[in-house]
């Protein structure tokens, strides 16, 4: 892998680029979760400055590399790069899936989507938040109509909600003091979460915390890795993630399908013979 990142304050950068650097987007550091999956990645730093006509003759090489696999850019990248970016990555790229909602909400719709039906009411607090933005986006994708709540609301109306996403932590407390029996799932997308209260949580419903959705980011990372990269990029071993109230999650099937089906038509995985155990990690 060749993942590739700017140093944002490289002495010798003009006004204009730091005008740029200001509004450049911040794009999500995945080399935890590449070493995660047994893949290494090369890191280039580049200045902010670095003009547009290098890093395009940069990407053009990587793509023709045949030991290159997967190219990821992180952390913020200069606006006067995006759209070279954008253009040039090509199929090698493993940021495609990040662009329009991140890990962490594709992560918690994946723990909402089985909840979802005709009936089932849910409700998005803390819309004011990108990741609020993120989540409302992908429920209205997945035909479902959320209550949107930011902080000028009043969250009382959750208490007839069936599904509840919190993006906003500083709404914890006042979310906990208003789940009620009707909830059936609360998803924690951000900081720790509230503390259960027997009083006023509802003990049958199925809390979704921070550290849920981290093991199911990987899930969904390593989904996008194995459509990107040929299998034998992948390590032989396969791994478990349990989700709420101790599911496997559907994120974990979809890898699990990806790479068995990859394997029948690969006899080798990284010089040694596929494995069809179940050694977990």
């Amino acid at each position: 892998m060749l993942t590739i990142s700017f140093r944002p304050h490289d002495a010798g950068v003009d006004h204009d680029h730091d005008h740029a650097d200001d509004s450049a987007t911040a794009r999500p550091d995945h080399t935890r979760l590449l070493h995660t999956l047994g893949l290494s990645s090369t890191r280039m730093d580049l200045p902010a400055s670095t003009p547009a006509e290098d890093l395009r003759a940069l990407l053009t090489r990587a793509n023709a590399d045949p030991h290159v696999l997967g190219l990821h850019v992180a952390g913020r990248l200069p606006a006067h790069l995006a759209q070279i970016h954008d253009d040039m990555m090509g199929p090698k790229n493993l940021d495609a899936p990040t662009w329009d909602a991140s890990l962490t909400a594709q992560a918690a719709m994946r723990i909402i989507q089985p909840f979802l039906g005709r009936d089932v009411v849910t409700a998005v607090v803390g819309t004011d938040t990108r990741l609020g933005t993120e989540m409302t986006g992908l429920l209205r994708g997945a035909n479902t109509m959320p209550i949107t709540l930011d902080r000028g609301r009043d969250l009382r109306i959750v208490r007839e909600v069936d599904v509840i996403v919190s993006t906003d932590p500083s709404l914890a407390a006042d979310l906990r003091s208003n789940i009620r029996r009707t909830t059936s799932l609360v998803v924690h997308a951000c900081g720790s979460g509230p503390a259960r209260s027997s009083t006023e949580d509802n003990p049958q419903a199925v809390l979704a915390d921070r550290a849920s959705i981290a093991a199911i980011e990987a899930a969904v990372f390593s989904e996008s890795v194995a459509r990107t990269l040929f299998a034998s990029a992948l390590p032989s071993w396969r791994y478990l993630v349990v989700g709420p109230s101790g599911r496997l999650t559907s994120a974990m099937t979809d890898v699990h399908n990806t790479l068995d089906a990859a394997r029948l038509t690969s006899p080798e995985v990284d010089g040694q013979p596929s494995q069809r155990g179940h050694e977990h990690r």
